[in-house]
């Protein structure tokens, strides 16, 4: 039994180490634009959960504002490359980082939207268990 739970342990393992292992595998191929697609998926991860909170509390703005501000390209990123290269690297790497940041604001609008309707509609069944509990409130 215990072979069986470490077979299953590694298999678990393998299997969410595979997708890091072949974007760090693939990350120096390919063209300017997939490579700096790529790398601005892996930088983004921590970005991500501050827009989210701006959309969840700027709503609106928050949405705009992920949409229109890009990231900073990593400056080891492109050092000792071409102009060509710099230039497309880093069209593609805003463009990106400004539609995951955009899309994590819209998250974070949706959810804060869900969040304030439940608190709504909460009260009113509040309000409604009182008023029909309590004969002296009319």
């Amino acid at each position: 039994m215990k072979k069986l739970g470490i077979v299953l342990l590694v298999v678990a393992l393998l299997a969410t180490c595979a997708p890091v292992m072949t974007l760090a595998y693939t990350a120096g191929t390919g063209s300017a634009c997939t490579q700096a697609k790529t790398d601005a998926g892996i930088d983004g991860g921590t970005m991500k959960w501050l827009w989210f909170g701006a959309g969840c509390f700027f709503n609106l703005l928050g949405v705009l504002g992920g949409y229109l501000i890009p990231m900073a390209v990593p400056a080891n990123r492109i050092m000792g490359k071409s102009a060509d290269y710099v230039s497309n690297y880093t069209a593609c790497y805003q463009e990106q980082t400004k539609s995951d940041n955009g899309m994590a604001a819209v998250w974070g609008c949706v959810a804060s939207s869900v969040a304030y309707i439940a608190y709504f509609v909460y009260v009113a069944v509040v309000a409604a268990s009182i008023v029909n509990t309590n004969p002296y409130i009319y």
